[in-house]
Formats: C-alpha cells, structure tokens, sequence
C-alpha cells in the first residue's frame, strides 16, 4: 500500500539498527563458564586434597549444580519487561560476590552445609544471567550472524568453563584459594562490563500498559500457554524423555579433577589437561556433533555422542591407572561429550523455534537436561565406594548409566520416531521447502470497476489449472477509499469489491479448488466512522487507542512502535482491547468466511513482535508482510533494504515472510539499465533478500502499488519495470528460490498468461521450491544466466547464450530462455500431423514465414536454421501441415525471415500445442 498523498518512497533514511558485535557474547560468557568451572573443577579438586571422600564430593556437586535444573521456576520473569540487560548486570555481579564469598570461607569442608549453600545460590546466580544473555543473543544479533553468535558463545562458555577452574587450581597452588576466588570474580566483573555495549531492541509488548500485576499476569499466560501446548504434546513428552535420561550428561567432567591424585597425576598437568586440553577438545566435539547433527536424524545423533561418551569411560575404568591414561581418557570424553552437547541443543532447537515462549520452552529442556546431569554425576560418586573398588567403579558407572540412558532413546525410537505419524494434513508455504505460487488477486483500479468478488470467483478454476496454490486478495472490510486501505469498521465485510455475500461465494469457489485466499490486512492505522477517531465496528472508546504523536491531536496512547502513517490514525497496539479485537476479527470474521492466511499491509509502521502475536493466535496457512523500506534503494548497496526486511522477519521470529522488495528493486534496475551484473551479490548468490532467507521471502516484478494496471500506463505506476520487459522478472523469479507472487493484470490483462503458466509448469515438474538452490554462472552487461538446484537453467539478456548439451529448451521469449536438464527425443514411428497456421503475417520482399518450437522436428527455437516453412495460402495467412511427434506438448511460435536472416518474432507468449495419438491431426493456429 502506498499513502494516497504519497507517489514513492520517501528519500530520507532512517536510522541504521544497532545490532550487537557476535564476539562480544563471548566475552559476557565468561561469567557462566567461571561459576561452572569453579564448581566442576577447583572445588572437587581442593575438597579431595582436604580429604574428603569422592561420594561426598559427588553429592555436594550434584546439589550445587540443581538450580541448572530448577531454573525453570524463574526464569519466565525475564520475560516480563525489557529488562535482560539489567537481569543479567545484577545476576553476574552477585555470581562475582558469591565466587568471593566461596573462595574466603575458611575451611569448607568442615562447614559444608554453608559451602554448599554458597555454590548453590552461586549457580543459580549465573544461570540466570546465562539465561538473559540467551535473550540478549537472540533478539539483538543480525539474521545472517547468528551462526557466528552462537559460535562465540559456545566459545565463551567451554573456554571459560575449563581454562578458569584450572586457573583456580593454579592461583590456590600458587599462592592460595582466596587469591584464586579474587582473580576469578575481577574476571567475572571485568567480562560482564561488555553488558553495556549491548542495545536491547524495544518490545513494545513487553511494555505494561495498565496496572502492573494485571499485566504481568497476561505476559505470565501467554507465556504459559504456549509452554504447556508444547510439552504436553506427543513429540515435547518424547523430547521431555529423552532430556531426563542419561543420554550424554558428560556427567564424569564434574569428577575428573577430583581423580586425579588416583591416577598419580602431578598438579601443574590436571592444570594442562582439565582447564585447555577439555576446553579445546570440548569445543572441538562441539563442532563434528553440530555437524553430525545437520545430516541424520537429530535425536539419533544425539544417542550416537552419548555411546561415544560411554564408551570413553568403559575404555578408560578399563585401562591402567596411570596419568597417560588420565591424559587420553578424559581429553576423549570432553572430545565426545562436546559432541553430545552439541547435538542436544539441535535436537532441543529443532524442537522450540516457534511460539510465544520460545526462551521458556528452551530453559524446560535445558533444565530437564541439567536434572539428568546432576543425578548422573551423584550416582558416578556413590558408584567409587560399590565394594572399595574407588574411581574404576565411578568411571564404568558413567558408561553403564550413559548405555541405559540410551536404551531409552533406542526403545522410544522403535516405538515412536521410527513409525511416521498418520499422515498430516499440507505442509504450509513456511514450514519448509514450499513449492507454492501465488497471485497478487487484484490491482489498483479493481474496485473501481464494481462486483471484483465475482470477478475472482468465475476465474477460480482458471486459477488452479495455472498452478496457483494462494491467491491474495484486496481488503475485504468497510473503508474510507474504494481500494481498503483506510479501514473504517473492520467487522462490515461489505465493500467496493462487493457484498460479504459476494465474498463467501469467491472464498468457497477458491477453497473447493484447493487454492487458498490470502486477505490483506490492514491493521497498522484505521479511520473513524463520522471524525477522525470515532471507532466502530469493533468500538474502541478512548484516546488510547491511537499512538501518542499521531496527527489526532488528541491521541494518547504510547508512542508509535514503528513509522506514522499521515493518512489515518495509528493504532496503539501496546493496548490489549486493539490487540484482542483485531484477533478476534481475524479469527472469527475473516476465517468465517473462509480465508486462509494474511497479507499484513504497512508493517514497517508496528513492531514485529506484534505481528508475531497476530500470526501465533490465528494460525494462517500463510503469512507476508509489507515491508517497504522508506529511504531510497541504492542499487549498489542492496543489503541496506535487505537487512531492514529480513530484521523485520527477525522480529516475527521467522512466523511471517516478507516481500522481497530488494530483488524487486534490483529487477527495476537491471530491466531498465543492462546491468545483470546486479543480481549476483559478492558472494555469489541472489543479490535480493532470497539470497539470506529464501523460505522468507516472496517475490514479485510488480504489484498494484509499483506498477500499472489493466494496461501499460495506468493504476498506480510508482516503481514498475519496464512494460516490455516483464516476463524476463517471471523467467527470474519464478525459477528462483522464494515464493513467487504473479500480477493479476500481467496474467489476466496483457496477453502474458500462457507464457506464465507455462513457467509455473516447469518450475512445478522439475521441483524447483522456495529453498532451491542457484548457481549463478554469467551476471554482466547484457546477460544473467543461472542454473537452480542442477535441474533448470535460465537466462534473461539480450545476449545469446546456452547451457550447452544435456539441457532442453522448455520455454522461451524475448530476452529470455529456460531450459530443464535431460533431453527428450520423440519416441520413433509414432506420429501425428498438425497444421501450422499463422494469421496477420504480412510480409515485404525476401521475406517468409516459418514455425519455430520448442522440439527438434521445429530446430529448437533456432531462427537461422532451416525452420518448417508456410504458404501464403490466403495471404496474410500462412499454413503447412507437418509430422509431429504424437502425444507431446510442444510450445511453437511463428516467426518472419528474410534472406539476411533478420528475424521478426510473433508477439506475445509461446503457442502450445498437444499432438493427438500417432496417426491422428490437428490445426494450430496463432497470429503476429
């Protein structure tokens, strides 16, 4: 939608999004891996050279380490507000206090109820702010940084956790343990400082907007609700399961300091080994297991870490006791415990990344993960006193629990994962690799030509037989201008497209042929019904209804979570009444009469994180945002836009795609400057947001907004490509990944709908899907040509070019050729006759008509070499009647040539014609 006073989008930009630096969570982890690492390393350590029995040191570990398994009780409260910056500030410098306060307690063995107190409030401490850093991570880094965010964090955590319990070790050796805890909480102070170069993005649902315990209470719910959905459904009590058994809780790594006077290993090497040889191990596992679990099943690679676990501490209870076998034994099982750490925390995100309480739902697995981990490691301990046989019998007991633990992922696999559930129902466009298109179902003068309803539903089946799987169609709710897009009362479903009876009948024709209606929602701003704010229809009484700063001098609402829209008034959707009306709307007046998904219109004018909310409480088979950037598009800096788009889908947490209106802005380019350079970014993919997030993205050459309407030069026209030049953006985009979205008028109005369909069929028969992916091999002056997922080759240019041998030539026009992999000779001795006709084919002298197509027997498309000729039988008209391969499709053309070999195309898109059974014949016919 464009502004009625707006013609294109305004030149000033806008402020570039402070995103964090991905080393800097690094650093912030350095608290979390200090508190494990005194716990896990220095303090059995010390406990068993005061000492005291490895059983008792097991259950003091075991019990500090709970609140990692607790913590679920508190951490939802980081939820409610933005405050994780301040949660986790506090949280680390208590975590430094209570490092202090262990390491000066003079004499913790004999006051061990106080010691262990001490470590466990120390826990707590700094799995909460662990668990505000996770918050922090996920909502202030790039999309496209996150892999490298979470590499560092990863990196913080194992390289903190053992190089500063060895650290300990060494300081206490050194000089002494409260020389140790001083160095180790400066530290912990030190990192934490680096909270301060981290700028919490606003959440303007996080914000309360009425008495504060009432809206604590609604966060809290939310909250809850999608918790409970989650672990009480089949596949979270199966995930549940296999978090609570002892499948890889590398729980011997709590112990293994605390063996090492067993093995006869001098200080200085427990310093090496425990502290940078189990950290770079660790993380090194980490690694091959993040791996490993990208390429099977994810809950079976975790049951392969965790038998690698095992059998590491089988190998080493079976080996002499001596510090080599200490030095391999426990570098190996760091080596494969990182690995089942790692493909935990694929399982587990496999599982949660969707919701309102994605964090929460983490924290549940973690904790259940962390409960087995604790409980292994007292059972390791009590296992050292099973008949005197001391560290052997810890160490064999890790194995056997871990193979028992993994018994249970064996006997749940055979049960559960192995057999497929019943089949479910289509997969949504956004749940994976979608093989959808759609049409943009309307343009801007639609309204204007009265009963548009009727119009849609006549061409229902058309739809289908194109390929069309959605069809988004224009605001359906009452409003202040005929297009919509100034609503007026949302619930009156009568509008300048026609009546709500109209509508159902439009909705029911599409659904009946499986294509599914997209509304377009516009819920950003609205219009009063006699003055600038009298809402009705829901009825919204109250300044607070509209943002604070909104032409309505009287607004008073708070202020706008995104751009003002000068037209209407801003909805304040901090307030829970605009918020529960538009979803009820959505659910019961739109979904009532059949629509199936959203089209969110403005989005760029409220805060994603609403959208999120929208999307989670009425479930869409499909939902895209409008987010058309407002500063100008530079075509050489395409990521400007791109960042701002794919940040949007960021904040939906990937529930909602996006227009990719770089792509589209790189096409505009491109088609209007013969520089196909442009579509391949420097790294060598799509240079539109299809190139960063594909599955999210939903391409378009144009819409009612950027192009014409019924005919060049009319509707809206604010950015549209080149007239002459559109059906080289469909050869793009709908052989590239995305989701392609077709133009009504470009179909329907301008002679285009057979060449589109016939794109739509390829990319259908050769599985081409929103995830596809392309290998871009010429970008240059001229020509831009490019392979997508070895199956389609494409080329859109004025320069000649050819994918070579092995491809066939499966749609062409002007400037643009698409061919699929493998050729397709006619079977031999089976042919059928058909009779070319070309209408209109006035000649001057030298010239003659010939037919061209898409098989061999009409050269391929060649317009040099020796084509089928007509006779001017009836002049203008041309006909010939030749042997065609039978029960084949062939696309042809007619084509004038004159004996210099200039070429005159018919216009328009490809002919096609179905050859009958061998034997039989048929008349095609087409016109210049």
């Amino acid at each position: 939608m464009i502004e009625p006073e707006t013609a294109l989008p305004a030149t000033a930009p806008v402020a570039e999004e402070r995103w964090s630096w991905p080393p800097l969570f690094g650093l912030l982890e350095v608290q979390f891996g200090a508190a494990v690492g005194f716990l896990q390393t220095a303090v059995p350590y010390w406990l068993a050279k005061d000492g005291m029995p490895l059983a008792q040191i097991g259950v003091l570990s075991g019990t500090a380490f709970s609140p990692h398994a607790w913590k679920l009780l508190w951490v939802p409260l980081i939820d409610l507000g933005p405050w994780r910056r301040v949660w986790y500030g506090v949280s680390t410098l208590l975590t430094a206090l209570l490092i202090l306060a262990c390491a000066l307690l003079p004499d913790p063995a004999h006051q061990l109820g106080v010691f262990t107190l001490l470590l466990t409030a120390l826990q707590a401490a700094s799995t909460t702010a662990h668990a505000a850093l996770n918050g922090l991570m996920a909502t202030t880094s790039k999309l496209e940084d996150k892999g490298r965010t979470a590499g560092w964090q990863m990196a913080g955590n194992v390289g903190a956790t053992a190089l500063l319990g060895a650290l300990a070790i060494f300081l206490a050796s050194r000089f002494s343990r409260q020389v140790a805890g001083s160095v180790l909480a400066t530290l912990v102070l030190a990192s934490g400082a680096g909270i301060f170069w981290i700028t919490e993005r606003h959440d303007p649902s996080t914000v309360p907007t009425g008495p504060l315990l009432k809206a604590a209470w609604e966060r809290v719910k939310g909250i809850v609700v999608d918790l409970a959905k989650t672990a009480f459904s089949r596949e979270g009590i199966i995930l549940l399961v296999l978090c609570l058994a002892p499948v890889a809780c590398g729980a011997l790594s709590n112990l293994f300091s605390a063996m090492a006077h067993d093995y006869q290993v001098p200080e200085h090497t427990v310093e090496l080994v425990n502290g940078l040889g189990m950290g770079v191990m660790g993380a090194a596992g980490s690694l091959v297991g993040g791996w490993l679990s990208d390429r099977m099943n994810r809950k079976l690679a975790y049951a392969l870490a965790g038998a690698a676990t095992g059998l590491c501490a089988f190998a080493m209870a079976a080996a002499p006791m001596t510090t080599t076998t200490y030095i391999w034994g426990t570098l190996a099982y760091s080596f494969a415990n990182g690995a089942g750490f790692a493909a935990f925390a694929g399982m587990v995100l496999e599982m949660v990344s969707e919701g309102a309480a994605v964090t929460t739902k983490y924290s549940l697995f973690v904790a259940a993960s962390n409960f087995a981990i604790s409980y292994t490691t007292a059972l390791d301990g009590h296992a050292s006193a099973f008949r005197g046989i001391g560290t052997r019998a810890s160490i064999a007991a890790d194995g056997l629990i871990t193979f028992g633990g993994i018994s249970i992922v064996v006997i749940i696999f055979a049960l559960f994962l192995r057999k497929k559930p019943a089949a479910p129902a289509a997969a949504k466009p956004l749940d994976g690799a979608s093989t959808d298109v759609m049409i943009q179902g309307f343009h801007w003068n639609s309204a204007s030509a009265g009963g548009w309803w009727n119009t849609v539903k006549n061409n229902a089946a058309t739809l289908k037989s194109a390929g069309f799987t959605m069809v988004w169609l224009p605001p359906p709710s009452d409003a202040a201008a005929i297009q919509g897009y100034l609503p007026r009362q949302l619930n009156v479903l009568n509008s300048s497209y026609g009546t709500e009876a109209e509508l159902t009948a439009a909705l029911a024709a599409l659904n009946a042929q499986g294509v599914k209606p997209i509304a377009d929602i516009v819920v950003n701003h609205r219009v009063g019904t006699a003055n600038w704010a009298d809402f009705t229809n829901p009825t919204w009484g109250g300044c607070n209804t509209v943002a604070k700063g909104d032409e309505w001098a009287t607004a008073c609402g708070n202020p706008d979570s995104g751009e003002g829209y000068a037209a209407a008034r801003d909805l304040d959707h901090s307030q829970a009444i605009v918020r529960s009306d538009l979803k009820t709307w959505m659910n019961s007046r739109l979904k009532g009469v059949g629509f199936a998904g959203w089209r969110f219109d403005f989005v760029k004018g409220f805060a994603g994180s609403y959208v999120k909310e929208y999307v989670t409480d009425t479930s869409p088979w499909f939902c895209v945002g409008e987010h058309w950037p407002t500063n100008y598009f530079d075509a050489n800096n395409p990521d400007n836009w791109k960042s701002q788009i794919i940040g949007w889908v960021d904040q939906t947490t990937g529930t909602c795609a996006a227009f990719d209106f770089a792509t589209k802005g790189l096409l505009n380019d491109v088609l209007t400057n013969n520089n196909y350079a442009r579509l391949k970014a420097s790294d060598g993919k799509p240079a539109g947001t299809i190139g960063w997030w594909p599955s999210r993205s939903v391409t378009f050459v144009d819409n009612h907004d950027t192009g014409p309407s019924e005919a060049c030069g009319n509707g809206q026209n604010h950015w549209p490509v080149p007239c002459t030049k559109v059906m080289q953006g469909y050869a793009y985009i709908l052989t590239h990944p995305g989701i392609p979205t077709v133009y009504w008028p470009h179909y329907f109005n301008w002679g285009l709908g057979n060449s589109i369909k016939d794109l739509i069929t390829l990319r259908k028969n050769a599985g081409l899907t929103s995830e596809s992916p392309v290998t871009i091999l010429r970008a240059e002056a001229g020509l831009y040509a490019a392979t997508i997922a070895g199956k389609v080759a494409v080329k859109i240019g004025a320069t000649a070019w050819s994918p070579g041998t092995g491809w066939t030539l499966a749609a062409s026009g002007t400037d643009y050729s698409v061919w699929t992999s493998g050729s397709t000779p006619p079977p031999t001795g089976t042919t059928a006759n058909v009779e070319f006709v070309c209408n209109n084919g006035t000649t001057v002298m030298g010239q003659n008509v010939y037919v061209t197509g898409s098989i061999t027997e009409l050269s391929t498309w060649s317009g040099t070499a020796t084509n089928k000729i007509l006779s001017p039988t009836a002049y203008p008209t041309w006909r010939a009647t030749y042997a065609m391969p039978a029960n084949t499709s062939i696309q042809w053309k007619c084509v004038k040539r004159d004996g210099a070999g200039n070429l005159v195309w018919q216009g328009g898109g490809n002919n096609t014609v179905n050859t009958p059974a061998a034997g039989g014949s048929i008349t095609a016919t087409a016109s210049f």
